[in-house]
C-alpha cells in the first residue's frame, strides 16, 4: 500500500447531499486536485448514475466524437469531389500551356499529381519514361532522373500532408 499512497495513510472522502445542484462534483474535483498537487494517488468514483461530473464529461466527449466524425466525413466528401472523375494522364500535362513544353516541369507536375491521387509509383515511372529522355544521357542517367523526380514528388506530397 505505501507505493500507491506515496507513504501517506490512505484516506477516503465521501461527499454526500440528496439535493442536486449544490456543488458535490465541484467539491470532489477540488479535493482531488489538492491531493494530486501534493503527490497523493487519487481515485475518484461517481455513484450518481444519471447526473454529475462523469455524466457531464461523458456527454461532452460523445458530442466531441460526433463532431469529429462529422468533420472527417465532410473532409472525405470534399476530397472525393476533388478527385472525382478520371485521372489526368501525363499527356494532359504535356499539352498544358502553363508548362510551355518544359518536359522537366511537366514530369514533376504529373508525378506530384499522380502520387497525391494514389497512382502506383511504378506507373508514374512508366509514364515518365514514355517521352524521349535521351537528352538526359545514358540509360543510367535517365533512370536516375526518373528516380529523382519520383522522390521529389513523394517528398512534396508528404510535406503537403504534414501541414
Amino acid at each position: 500500500m505505501p507505493n500507491e499512497t506515496n507513504g501517506h495513510t490512505p484516506v477516503v472522502h465521501v461527499i454526500l447531499q440528496a439535493k442536486g445542484g449544490v456543488g458535490k462534483s465541484y467539491v470532489a474535483a477540488i479535493v482531488a486536485q489538492y491531493y494530486r498537487t501534493h503527490k497523493w494517488t487519487v481515485r475518484c468514483f461517481e455513484t450518481d448514475p444519471g447526473e454529475g461530473l462523469v455524466a457531464t464529461v461523458r456527454a461532452r466527449l460523445e458530442r466531441e466524437r460526433a463532431d469529429r466524425v462529422r468533420l472527417e466525413a465532410q473532409f472525405r466528401a470534399r476530397a472525393a469531389q476533388q478527385t472525382a472523375g478520371p485521372l489526368k494522364d501525363i499527356e494532359a500535362f504535356r499539352k498544358d500551356p502553363r508548362y510551355d513544353g518544359d518536359g522537366t516541369r511537366v514530369d514533376l507536375a504529373y508525378a506530384v499529381y499522380a502520387v497525391a491521387r494514389g497512382v502506383d509509383v511504378q506507373d508514374v515511372r512508366a509514364a515518365l519514361r514514355s517521352r524521349d529522355l535521351s537528352h538526359k544521357g545514358n540509360a543510367k542517367r535517365q533512370s536516375d532522373y526518373i528516380e529523382r523526380t519520383v522522390r521529389k514528388a513523394l517528398a512534396n506530397v508528404e510535406q503537403g500532408r504534414g501541414r
